[in-house]
């Protein structure tokens, strides 16, 4: 965890949105953006998100909607393309096209694959192994068992013994 800075500088704020909205320009997520800021701020991610909402968000927003010339405007819209945010509607086919090259490039589909196989044969394997420890288990038990009742032979037969000297008395042999 990283320790409490303090308070933001105007420097941090600029570098944060200009992060941010290089991100976001090229497509990718806001919380990609966060962790390069929380690297080249020296500040956590969480950090990073909260300033970004609490201040930072509406300063982008505002200075998006600033007047710039009209071939300006022309230019950024056809070099850019908006992704909405999730709860915002898709207003062209270019921002639908954009936002599905998007939505299948970040689902990770290829290593979530790959981690359900791996786990699948490591499930296989504690499955086998579980069955050949069982299978030694019920062995020893077995031995054990058979063990035991050869104890319990001896004992029987040394308690008769026993039983028979108390009996007769003992001869000795001068």
């Amino acid at each position: 965890m990283k320790a409490r800075k303090g308070l933001w500088t105007e420097e941090e704020d600029h570098l944060l949105m200009e992060i941010v909205e290089e991100y976001v320009s090229n497509g990718d997520s806001r919380a990609s953006a966060f962790k390069k800021a929380s690297i080249e701020l020296g500040r956590s991610e969480a950090a990073c998100k909260s300033r970004w909402n609490s201040v930072l968000k509406d300063k982008a927003e505002k200075s998006i909607k600033a007047p710039k010339e009209p071939f300006e405007n022309k230019e950024l819209e056809s070099s850019q393309i908006h992704l909405p945010e999730k709860n915002e509607p898709i207003n062209s086919l270019d921002q639908a096209i954009s936002f599905l090259k998007n939505y299948s490039a970040e689902l990770p589909e290829a290593e979530l694959i790959d981690e359900n196989n791996r786990l699948q044969e490591d499930n296989n394997r504690l499955n086998a192994k579980n069955k050949s420890l069982m299978k030694t288990l019920v062995e020893k038990q077995e031995l054990f068992e058979m063990e035991r009742e050869k104890y319990e032979n001896v004992l029987k037969i040394l308690q008769q013994a026993d039983c028979l000297l108390k009996k007769e008395p003992i001869r000795m042999i001068h």
